[in-house]
């Protein structure tokens, strides 16, 4: 060709797909001297983008507590298991507990690297609490807001001084050193927690500062709690179903599980006026494990014989709905009242003819105000009076009878006044913390 020099068929072909390339790319003209085949196309390079940005949702590490353990790959992991068939089911079945693992981390807050030396000036220089003959051993009582009023709390028992401090509500993981700051000030050589949070805190806090735990264990424990009371010194348990509860199943040794019985302050309790017509007096949240619908079936049965009975329930819950349905099955509607939440009990016990109780607490203050009670705990009334759960027919034979016959309330008096007074609480204590600090004690 005439004019300019003649194109290879690469270059030709290279040309024509002008369009077809990707952006920011030239065709690539081949050179005369070499094989007429279309030199490879280099695609285009990423840009620089400079340092990667700092990422700030990593989980904090302040004063050396994990807020969080954070698992690595999670996301990756159910986007890999999404599509893989069967296999890939099973591992979203696996990754489906992965919020119940992230909240049982968060409840139970492990420490790591705490530096009391650094937190708390001087620790470890004075020596410790109690350490001379005639001073007192220093007792921290760490109890949850929802606990605070019971009357066993603040009790001393003999050579001992007790400080109580309250778990700030809603709990948070920085409450470890500000217990063992306290601990520490106090010179407490045990840690005594009451409730779900303070047995949560009061482990890592007590072992900071080098002092003995006893965690007390309640009903409904959840699996952190139960971890936690495992790894504590001593269980103070309030009845023996729960001490067997924590030997059988949660495997805790039985040296380590004592059963104290809460005590209540019996001057309380003043001399009884009841009313003319007969009255009975439930105390016990409206809970399904509490028995509510068996006691009204009872009291159904018990106004054939006793017409003019009245019934007044204390106590609030998640059964109301279904109680008042029952009472109106029962035709109990002018017989039956749910006051709730009752604030003087004592008063309320006062005019009472006779109590159905089916707590450890209320049976003993039904105990302590002298008034004939039905319970299912034989351990504090005694076998021969004791009702079983759930028999509505038993229930009902045992108020009738105690309706009838109301002798046995100074007898439950004066057993209340011997073994479950304030004085008999402080003298279990006593013998749980002697048995606890051992030859420290008694070296002392």
């Amino acid at each position: 060709m005439a004019g300019g020099g003649t194109r290879l068929p690469g270059a030709a072909a290279a040309g024509c797909g002008r369009e077809r390339l990707p952006r920011r790319v030239e065709p690539v003209r081949a050179h005369r001297l070499e094989s007429g085949v279309r030199a490879p196309v280099r695609g285009p390079q990423p840009r620089a983008r400079g340092p990667r940005p700092a990422r700030c949702d990593w989980p904090l590490r302040p004063a050396g507590l994990h807020l969080r353990l954070s698992l690595v790959g999670v996301e990756r992991a159910k986007r890999r298991a999404g599509g893989r068939g069967a296999r890939g089911a099973r591992r979203l079945a696996r990754l489906s507990h992965l919020p119940d693992v992230l909240r049982l981390l968060d409840e139970l807050v492990p420490v790591r690297a705490l530096r009391l030396r650094d937190v708390l000036p001087g620790v470890g220089d004075a020596a410790a609490a109690g350490d001379g003959v005639n001073e007192p051993v220093g007792i921290l009582r760490l109890v949850d807001p929802f606990r605070a009023a019971d009357a066993w709390v603040r009790v001393a028992p003999r050579g001992y001084r007790v400080a109580v401090e309250q778990i700030s509500w809603p709990p948070r993981a920085a409450d470890v050193t500000r217990i063992a700051a306290v601990a520490a000030r106090e010179g407490a050589r045990i840690v005594h927690a009451h409730g779900h949070w303070a047995n949560l805190l009061a482990v890592p806090a007590a072992r900071a500062v080098r002092a003995r735990v006893v965690c007390t264990r309640g009903a409904g424990a959840t699996l952190a709690e139960s971890l936690a009371i495992r790894a504590a010194d001593a269980v103070m348990c309030h009845s023996r179903e729960e001490r067997d509860r924590c030997v059988r199943r949660e495997a805790i040794a039985a040296d380590r599980v004592c059963v104290v019985h809460p005590g209540v302050d019996v001057s309380r309790f003043a001399a009884r006026a009841p009313e003319a017509t007969p009255l009975l007096v439930a105390v016990g949240a409206l809970f399904a494990r509490n028995g509510h619908l068996d006691l009204l079936e009872a009291v159904a049965r018990v106004r054939v014989l006793v017409p003019h009975l009245r019934v007044i329930c204390a106590g609030e819950g998640p059964m109301r709905p279904a109680l008042q349905q029952r009472v109106a099955f029962f035709g109990l509607g002018e017989a039956v009242q749910l006051a709730g939440h009752v604030t003087d009990i004592p008063s309320l016990l006062a005019r009472a003819h006779v109590a159905w109780t089916p707590g450890i607490r209320s049976t003993i203050e039904a105990m302590a105000a002298g008034i004939p009670t039905v319970s299912p705990w034989l351990e504090l009334i005694g076998a021969d009076i004791a009702t079983p759960r759930g028999d509505g027919t038993a229930i009902a034979d045992r108020l009738f009878a105690f309706l009838k016959d109301r002798k046995i309330g100074p007898s439950l008096r004066k057993r209340a006044e011997k073994e479950f007074s304030l004085d008999a609480v402080r003298a279990r204590l006593g013998a749980l913390y002697d048995a606890l600090l051992g030859a420290q004690r008694a070296a002392a």
